[in-house]
C-alpha cells in the first residue's frame, strides 16, 4: 500500500495555530500532569511543507472566537453536568482498580460527544489569542480541563485496546458493533492524533491508547476472523488517518500502518455480507439499553459491498463517513476499487441536495431521497460536516476543483446555520422554510451536532491551501497569513480578500528571495469572470485538467496577485420535482431567504413571488445591530441585500417591492419569524 501523507490527517497536521503543549505522561494519579504553553513551530519533512496558516477576515475569526468564548464552555458545562464526562471517569476509575460506581447516564454512544469536544479543547489551548484577554483567560481554563480530564480518556481504554465506557462498566464487549461501538472508536483515535498533532508529537498518551485499540481490532476483526461491519460508520476513515500518522511518525508505529487500512477496507467490503456476521443473540439486556440483532440494509448502507454502491441512500450522516472513509482508503491504496462508486456516489449526492448543500430530506431516516421537498428538509448538521469532509477527501483523491465547490456550499450555508449567532443555540435538523416555529435548541438529548459543528469551526483555516509537487493549490478565499517552505524557502502568502462581497482577493506574497512557483486557484461555481492580476498587469494563465486555474511565475518580494471573479446576484431556477415553478437568490457562495422580521408588516413571505422577467438589483449593508456576538474589528459581518425584482401578491394588490434578504445560515436568530428560501416564480 502506498503511503499518503496528507487528507483530513494532514488537515490536523497542519493545523495552524502552533503555541505548543508539553504534558507529562499519566501515572494513574490527577497530579503531576500539567499542560505547558510553548511557541514551536512544526518541524518540516521534504522540501514543500505548509506550516502555518492565521485567519484573519471578519466571518470566521469571530465564529472561532465564538467557538473558544462562548460555545465550546457552553456544550462542556451541558455534558459536564450531564453527567457524560463522569462516565468516562467512572469506566477509568474501574480499569485502575480505584472506587467506582456502576452508573451511566444518557446513551451508550455518548461518550462520543466527550471526544470531539476534548479535541476541540486542543485545539483552542493551541489557538492565536493574539493578545485577546478574553481567550487567552479562556484558554487557561481549557488547559486546566485537559490537565485533569486526560488522564482519564487514557485510563478509560481497556488493557486488551476495547473502548467503550458504557460497556466497560457492565462488563461485556462487542455487543453493539453493529450500531455504535466502533463508531466510538473512530472519534477517540480522531480525538488522540488531535492532542500528538497539537503537542508537536510531545504527548503520546492517547496516541498509544488508541494504536492498543486498532491493534486490538485488527486481531479480532478481517478475514479468518469476526466477520463484521460497523453500524454507524466512521472508523473507517480514523483508521486511514492513523495510519498515515504511524507512517510518518516512523519506526514501530508505522509498519502498523497498512494493517489499519486492510481493516477499514474490511468493514467497507463487507457491507451486505450477513453470512456468517458475528452477531450471536436475537436480543439483549445491557444495563438500561435493550439491543437487537438487527440488519437494517440500505438504511446504513449494508445492503451491499461499499464499491458496489452507486446511489447515495439511507441514513445521510453514516453515508457521508462511509463515504469519507472510502475516498481516504483509496486514496492510500491507490488500487482504484472504490473509485467508480465514488464517482456514482457524488453525482448522486449532489442531485439530492438543496441549495443550501444540505442532505437528507427524508426525515422518517434521516437520509437521502430525491424529492427536495422544503416542508421535509432534515438536513442533519452532522450530515454537513460529513459532506463537507467527503468533498475534501474526494479533492484530495481525485484532484478535481468540484469537490471544493461542494464543500464551500455547505460551509457558508448549512453548516454555518448549525449554530445559532450567539454560540449558545443549535440546529440538529435545518429547515429550508419555517413558518416561525423552527427554532434553534439549546441543547439535544442526542447532542451529537453542537459538538461537531463547533470543532470543525476550529479547523476551517486548514482547509484554504494544500502545498505538494505541484506548487500551491488555493480552495477557499478567506483572508489569512500563511507560511510553507517550498524547494527550502520559507514563504508567506498574505490573503485579503473580499471574495464573498465583490468575488476580489488580494494575495502578496513576502520572502527574501526570487521564488518560482505555480498557484492553482480554483475558479468558484458561482463566479462570472476569471481575471489575474499581478503588480497591476493582467496574466495569462491555463486551466488544468481539473478545473484548477494555473499561474506560474518568479515571484519577488512584496509581489501582488489580484484576483477577481465577478461575484453577482443571481435568481436561480429550480429544476428539482418538488420545486418546479420556483426560483431561489444566492449571491457569492451564500443562498438568501427573506424573513418577516424584515418586512414591518408591510408583507409575509408568503405574499412574495419573483418576476422571471425583472432585472434584479440590489444593495449590500452591513446590519446595524443583529447580533453582539460575531463582530471583528469592529464591524459586524453580517451582511444584507435589499433586493428588487420581487411581487407581492396580497389582498388581490399586485406590485413589485424590494425585498431585504440575509444569508440563509442567519435566519431564526431574532425570534420566531417565518422565513423562506423558495419563492414561486410569477
Amino acid at each position: 500500500m502506498k503511503r499518503r501523507i496528507s487528507g483530513l490527517t494532514a488537515v490536523a497536521l497542519l493545523f495552524s495555530f502552533l503555541l505548543s503543549l508539553t504534558a507529562c505522561q499519566s501515572n494513574h494519579t490527577r497530579k503531576g500532569t500539567t499542560m505547558k504553553e510553548t511557541v514551536e513551530e512544526i518541524p518540516m519533512e521534504g522540501d514543500n511543507r505548509l506550516l502555518t496558516t492565521y485567519l484573519s477576515d471578519s466571518q470566521f475569526s469571530a465564529e472561532q472566537k465564538l467557538v473558544i468564548t462562548t460555545a465550546l464552555k457552553y456544550a462542556l458545562e451541558k455534558l459536564e453536568t450531564r453527567g457524560s464526562f463522569q462516565n468516562i471517569i467512572n469506566a477509568a476509575n474501574k480499569n485502575a482498580g480505584r472506587e467506582w460506581k456502576k452508573e451511566f447516564v444518557s446513551a451508550s454512544f455518548e461518550d462520543f460527544e466527550t471526544f470531539k469536544l476534548m479535541e476541540t479543547m486542543m485545539y483552542a489551548v493551541v489557538f492565536d489569542a493574539k493578545g485577546d484577554e478574553e481567550i487567552l483567560a479562556d484558554q487557561v481554563f481549557f488547559r486546566e480541563k485537559l490537565d485533569y480530564y486526560i488522564p482519564y480518556f487514557a485510563e478509560m481504554v481497556e488493557d486488551c485496546g476495547y473502548i467503550s465506557s458504557y460497556f466497560t462498566l457492565y462488563d461485556v464487549h462487542w455487543v453493539d458493533y453493529h450500531a455504535h461501538e466502533l463508531f466510538n472508536c473512530g472519534h477517540y483515535y480522531e480525538m488522540a492524533m488531535a492532542l500528538y498533532r497539537t503537542t508537536d508529537g510531545k504527548d503520546t498518551r492517547l496516541l498509544d491508547c488508541a494504536v492498543r485499540s486498532a491493534d486490538y481490532l485488527t486481531s479480532i476483526f478481517g478475514e479468518g476472523k469476526w466477520k463484521g461491519v460497523p453500524g454507524h460508520q466512521e472508523i473507517e476513515q480514523a483508521l486511514v488517518h492513523l495510519a498515515e500518522l504511524c507512517s510518518e511518525i516512523g519506526g514501530e508505529y508505522a509498519v502498523k500502518a497498512d494493517s489499519y487500512v486492510e481493516l477499514a477496507e474490511f468493514f467497507l467490503d463487507n457491507r451486505g455480507d450477513y453470512y456468517k456476521r458475528k452477531m450471536p443473540w436475537k436480543q439483549l439486556q445491557v444495563g438500561n439499553e435493550v439491543l437487537y440483532e438487527e440488519f437494517k440494509g440500505e438504511y446504513n448502507q449494508d445492503n451491499a459491498p461499499a464499491y458496489e454502491q452507486m446511489e447515495a441512500y439511507g441514513h445521510a450522516v453514516r453515508a457521508t463517513l462511509m463515504y469519507t472513509g472510502m475516498a481516504a482508503a483509496a486514496d492510500y491504496s491507490k488500487d482504484g476499487k472504490y473509485e467508480n462508486a465514488l464517482l456514482s456516489l457524488w453525482k448522486d449526492a449532489q442531485k439530492k441536495s438543496y441549495p443550501t448543500g444540505g442532505v437528507g430530506s427524508n426525515p422518517s431516516m434521516e437520509g437521502f431521497d430525491e424529492k427536495l421537498s422544503a416542508d421535509t428538509a432534515y438536513c442533519e448538521t452532522c450530515a454537513s460536516v460529513g459532506m463537507m469532509r467527503w468533498a475534501y477527501e474526494m479533492n484530495e483523491y481525485f484532484g478535481d476543483a468540484i469537490y471544493m465547490d461542494g464543500f464551500e456550499k455547505v460551509l457558508y450555508n448549512s453548516f454555518l446555520c448549525g449554530i445559532g449567532l450567539d454560540g449558545e443555540s443549535f440546529y440538529y435538523v435545518n429547515p429550508v422554510e419555517s413558518d416561525g416555529s423552527k427554532q434553534r435548541a439549546e441543547w439535544f438529548d442526542c447532542s451529537c451536532c453542537p459538538p461537531n459543528i463547533i470543532c470543525f469551526l476550529m479547523l476551517i483555516q486548514n482547509y484554504i491551501y494544500r502545498v505538494d509537487e505541484r506548487g500551491v493549490q488555493t480552495d477557499l478565499y478567506i483572508s489569512n497569513t500563511t507560511d510553507f517552505c517550498l524547494d527550502g524557502k520559507k514563504i508567506s502568502l498574505v490573503m485579503d480578500s473580499t471574495v464573498i462581497e465583490d468575488g476580489t482577493c488580494r494575495i502578496t506574497v513576502n520572502g527574501g528571495n526570487t521564488v518560482s512557483f505555480t498557484l492553482r486557484l480554483r475558479k468558484p461555481y458561482w463566479a462570472t469572470e476569471a481575471v489575474i492580476k499581478v503588480n497591476g498587469k493582467e496574466m495569462s494563465y491555463t486551466v488544468d485538467e481539473n478545473g484548477y486555474l494555473i499561474l506560474f511565475c518568479e515571484f519577488h518580494h512584496g509581489d501582488i496577485i489580484e484576483l477577481s471573479f465577478g461575484n453577482e446576484i443571481k435568481m436561480i431556477t429550480c429544476t428539482d420535482v418538488a420545486n418546479i415553478g420556483s426560483a431561489y437568490i444566492q449571491k457569492g457562495p451564500f443562498v438568501y431567504v427573506a424573513e418577516n422580521a424584515d418586512a414591518d408588516g408591510f408583507y409575509t413571505v408568503t405574499h412574495l413571488s419573483l418576476n422571471s422577467n425583472a432585472d434584479l438589483t440590489f444593495t449590500m449593508n452591513k446590519v446595524e445591530r443583529f447580533t453582539t456576538r460575531l463582530e471583528a474589528g469592529g464591524n459586524n459581518i453580517l451582511s444584507y441585500l435589499d433586493v428588487g425584482g420581487f411581487t407581492m401578491n396580497k389582498n388581490d394588490e399586485t406590485k413589485t417591492v424590494t425585498v431585504r434578504m440575509i444569508p440563509y445560515y442567519a435566519f431564526a436568530n431574532r425570534g420566531k419569524t417565518a422565513m423562506r428560501l423558495y419563492f414561486p416564480i410569477s
